[in-house]
């Protein structure tokens, strides 16, 4: 901790820590330090005593410094994870080629990812995938090459040096992170001479990646880039396990991020020509058994996920070994609510729920926020979008549109996968807009980056109230009121605009209460007009949240409204926890109802309630 005295006279300060678990003071502690006139100094003697802490648990570090009457001058706060293992609570981030050098990633810009690198290791990222840092995807790391060019990347040429990303997976190490190595899970980069026979290979069994009855096929343009094999073949199992192992264990790779261009109805190569759909299977039908031989052949020791697009195989992946489960979501994807495409901030959390019931454990979701749409056939760009528009304007992404996305994910119990490492000459960092990584048109500011700072500290020191073991949606009815007593919670299922979107979670001797503020803004998380469609809602004040308790009695009750807390990872109280009036009323059942006061509602506050009093409440 680096302490300063700004002032023109000497002074005499106690810098204190607090350790804090919920609404659980766990240790402090403090050193007496007499600064002169103008001078700084580095204070390091401050302890954190490993007997505070227990594994998988998040906290709020609080470093505060106080004049000599005890007044507060300055304070901090940051998360922090004591973990074992990421899978846990995963805070996935990338690293991508630089825009900068042709989406390529080099030595030279060593430096300018070794700063992101610090950065995203101080918003507690525990998990890095390296997206298209691959030769070829049946050959990802050629032995012997110390750097290559990637053939099929026509539009870019992308260059790759060996060197650059050993560097930066040794630094992801130091860290105390994973590196995942990313790379399709049944792609040939070689169309026309794929490395295993043509039997291997997945056939349309529809028109769709190409005719029907022939090879599986993405094309870009005229030129087809990729062909696809049949990820249930067995021969195509064994070869790729054994490229993946050797590439991963010469580049130090933790694991593989395995990508899917999406479901396909395909047939083997003797049903090519075959009309009877009995001949015919998803690609979705074999990702589990795909996992699972990878687990047998490359082994244990290496993580391995798969990108179930737009979600909804949960089912085939049941089975599955994967160690996380990561979906990335589009608006053209049917919605976990009946009836609906994903495009509103609710649809995002309906998913995660529905991750969360089938598998127990928290998606890690890849949603793009703005996605400006540029046509640069046409010299100079022509914006197709509205974000586009902001892009080619010099325009910065819009920080509340990401900042809401974040908030729901992380309320609903998910990850929003949105930080990346990027040698971007035009943003200290980089969050994704579009799902080429290396593409990001709009810059971030400096002030955004700040905010995204605080919300990753939030979501560290809350990981166990927002997605610990047993956290699941309550049955409780839940409401928020504006001062005038208006309704504002207007739809529970969060895929209407203009409301405080509110719900409640239920833990193990605890409740929380989720608050999205979607006041005078559209319920669309996509968000591709830009600024055009403003995403900043109408800050709201003196609001009151009423929270069923039925089932409990007059004596739980009043225990628990005692024990009431609000906090939120927005300026106006930066991840602090604060004590929240609160009292009872009953409805018309007899049945208690907790009334809490909140006092400010920027983006996103979070209401704790415990339901036991044995632990040391903040002050």
């Amino acid at each position: 901790v680096v302490v300063s005295n700004p002032t023109a006279e000497t002074k005499t300060m106690t810098v204190n820590l607090t350790l804090q678990h919920a609404s659980e003071i766990i240790g402090q502690d403090n050193v007496d330090l007499t600064l002169a006139a103008g001078a700084s100094a580095k204070v390091s003697n401050l302890t954190v005593a490993s007997e505070w802490l227990t594994n998988n648990t998040g906290y709020l570090v609080t470093i505060s410094v106080n004049d000599k009457s005890g007044s507060t001058l300055s304070s901090k706060r940051a998360g922090l994870s004591v973990e074992d293992d990421w899978t846990v609570f995963p805070r996935y981030g990338i690293v991508a080629g630089s825009p900068t050098d042709q989406n390529s990633i080099l030595v030279k810009n060593l430096e300018a990812y070794r700063k992101e690198l610090e950065l995203m290791k101080s918003m507690n990222i525990n998990s890095y995938f390296f997206y298209d840092a691959y030769s070829e995807a049946t050959d990802p790391f050629p032995e012997g090459v110390d750097s290559f060019v990637q053939k099929w990347n026509t539009w870019s040429h992308t260059q790759v040096d060996t060197k650059a990303v050993k560097e930066l997976v040794d630094q992801v190490h130091k860290s105390g992170a994973v590196a995942m190595l990313y790379n399709m899970i049944s792609a040939d980069s070689n169309p026309k001479n794929p490395a295993l026979p043509l039997a291997a290979l997945a056939y349309n069994f529809y028109d769709s990646f190409g005719k029907k009855g022939e090879p599986m096929t993405y094309t870009i343009g005229d030129n087809p880039t990729q062909v696809y094999y049949d990820p249930a073949n067995p021969d195509w199992q064994k070869y790729i396990a054994g490229v993946m192992k050797s590439a991963m264990d010469r580049m130090g790779f933790d694991g593989w991020q395995g990508d899917t261009i999406g479901d396909n109805r395909v047939t083997d190569y003797e049903h090519r020509n075959s009309t009877d759909e009995a001949d015919s299977h998803m690609m979705s039908d074999s990702y589990a058994s795909f996992i699972n031989a990878m687990k047998d052949l490359i082994g244990e020791k290496y993580y391995i996920t798969i990108n179930d697009v737009n979600g909804g195989n949960d089912d085939k992946l049941a089975k599955a070994r994967q160690d996380v489960v990561y979906n990335e979501l589009w608006t053209n994807g049917g919605s976990v609510i009946p009836g609906r495409m994903q495009v509103a901030y609710g649809d995002l959390k309906a998913r995660i729920d529905m991750v969360r019931n089938k598998t127990g454990k928290s998606l890690i979701v890849g949603a793009y926020m703005e996605e400006p749409g540029i046509d640069y056939t046409v010299p100079g760009g022509k914006a197709t979008n509205g974000a586009g528009k902001d892009a080619l304007a010099g325009k910065p992404l819009q920080a509340d549109a990401t900042l809401l996305v974040d908030a729901t994910v992380a309320a609903a119990g998910g990850y929003h996968m949105s930080i990346a490492a990027l040698a971007n000459a035009n943003a200290a960092l980089n969050v994704l807009q579009s799902a080429y990584y290396p593409t990001q048109y709009l810059s971030v500011a400096k002030d955004t980056i700040r905010k995204l700072y605080n919300y990753q500290q939030f979501i560290t020191a809350y990981e166990n109230l927002l997605r610990g073991e047993g956290v699941t949606n309550s049955t409780q009815s839940v409401s928020t009121k504006n001062v005038a007593g208006e309704i504002l919670s207007k739809d529970g299922l969060g895929v209407t605009g203009d409301q405080v979107w509110t719900f409640a979670k239920s833990g193990k001797g605890f409740s929380t209460v989720q608050m999205i503020n979607m006041m005078g803004i559209n319920a669309g998380w996509h968000n591709e007009e830009g600024y055009a469609d403003n995403k900043t809602p109408d800050a709201q004040e003196n609001l009151t949240v009423r929270l069923s308790l039925a089932g409990k009695t007059a004596q739980e009750a009043a225990k628990i409204a005692d024990q009431v807390y609000v906090t939120s990872p927005d300026d106006w109280v930066t991840s602090s926890m604060k004590k929240a009036q609160a009292s009872l009323e009953t409805d018309e059942n007899g049945q208690p109802v907790l009334v809490i006061s909140v006092p400010k509602l920027t983006l996103w506050n979070m209401l704790y309630i415990k339901e036991d009093t044995t632990a040391t409440p903040v002050e």
